[in-house]
């Protein structure tokens, strides 16, 4: 019981990230809620056993030691036996003290689970933590423009982003590249709002981030990271998790897009095959394609790949590839790559060095009229 509901719950915090920007928290805290109560039940139910046992044990015990000095007496009294009582009254109160620590240990362990649930709503109330803060505009579907205006941002005192500007248009294809550490993934990580900037304002379609509503940026935005999180459920569920009223017809679509079709069909169980904690029955091809499946599923109008294709083949990283350019021109895609090659058919290139913009353009005049994209460039062509 016990290791089941702990496997879930270790699940849920590998891949909190994911959780956050699939916007699954309420679905996992209803399903971890009612985990929480089974295993509240089952614990109180064993323990009721337990106690119930121990002190019917315990009343045995007692009752055989109140009738043994009942005999004693009678046989004190009868002169058929001597100062033994002595014995009999200090084993009797060695029992009578057994009981009363038992009554002390009940009282132990109320209060130790009283500690662990004051505790927990620490963090559950937000009283231990800061919480998130977000607006009360709610929006159903963005458009898919993004404006970056004079954002500066730090995870400590320093500055990882340093006065970034630009704009993206709605259902255009942009490729981030630079060095790594310049601030690609700080990028996304801010339109996601998981962080807060120090400086600056982030727009979606005019509207600063800071007006919108959680469920406005978690619906409107899937990122797809370096090594997705995969459900341990079957192909179906990791895909009806983030909208269950799909249709099965519109997930075959969907995985059509993605190129997944053909693997699905090839496994004994098709959609309900079960792919193991992470999708350890997954190569890292196989995940990516399943996790852009899950984005085109959930229908945002944002989608966000981080480094998908980096630690992938060519023949994998063309897959991946393929599935991206049909799905160009009807979702707003943002695409960090360490490949050059995996972003040059991108509408634009955003070029980050040191936390700065220094180019934001189409990899054909980058390439003319860029030095620092051209040494970036020649350095992965050498």
């Amino acid at each position: 019981m016990h290791e089941k509901y702990s496997s879930n719950f270790g699940e849920l915090i590998r891949g909190i990230k994911d959780i956050k920007v699939l916007n699954l928290k309420n679905v996992l805290i209803k399903k971890t809620t009612k985990d929480q109560k089974a295993i509240i039940k089952y614990d109180s139910e064993t323990r009721l056993k337990d106690e119930k046992v121990f002190f019917l044990t315990n009343f045995l015990y007692n009752i055989f030691d109140f009738f043994f000095i009942l005999l004693s007496i009678v046989l004190i009294k009868n002169n058929l036996l001597n100062g033994a009582n002595l014995l009999v009254i200090y084993m009797y109160k060695g029992k009578a003290t057994g009981f009363v620590d038992s009554i002390a240990d009940i009282y132990r362990n109320f209060k130790n689970i009283n500690l662990s649930i004051e505790r927990l709503y620490e963090i559950v109330d937000g009283n231990k933590y800061s919480k998130e803060v977000y607006g009360n505009r709610e929006i159903k579907e963005l458009n898919g423009k993004i404006e970056f205006k004079n954002i500066y941002f730090g995870y400590d005192k320093s500055n990882v982003l340093k006065g970034v500007n630009f704009t993206i248009n709605p259902n255009e294809t942009i490729g981030l590249v630079g060095k790594s550490g310049v601030g690609k993934t700080t990028i996304f990580n801010l339109i996601n709002k998981l962080y807060m900037t120090n400086k600056g304002s982030i727009l979606f379609d005019n509207i600063n981030i800071n007006e919108l509503t959680e469920n406005t940026i978690r619906e409107n935005i899937s990122t797809i990271t370096q090594n997705p999180y995969i459900f341990n459920m079957s192909i179906k569920d990791n895909l009806k998790i983030v909208n269950p009223n799909i249709t099965d017809k519109e997930i075959e679509e969907k995985c059509r897009l993605c190129k997944l079709d053909e693997y699905i069909n090839s496994l004994d169980k098709k959609y309900d095959t079960l792919v193991g904690e992470n999708g350890v029955i997954l190569s890292g091809g196989l995940k990516q394609r399943l996790a852009i499946a899950r984005a085109l599923v959930k229908n945002s109008k944002i989608i966000m790949l981080d480094e998908t294709t980096s630690s992938l083949d060519n023949e994998t990283q063309d897959y991946i590839n393929d599935s991206i350019k049909k799905i160009k021109k009807n979702y707003t895609i943002l695409i960090i790559a360490h490949r050059l090659s995996t972003v040059i058919d991108c509408d634009k290139i955003l070029v980050i060095d040191d936390g700065k913009v220094v180019g934001f353009d189409t990899h054909k005049n980058l390439i003319k009229n860029n030095k620092y994209y051209q040494k970036l460039y020649k350095k992965e062509l050498l």
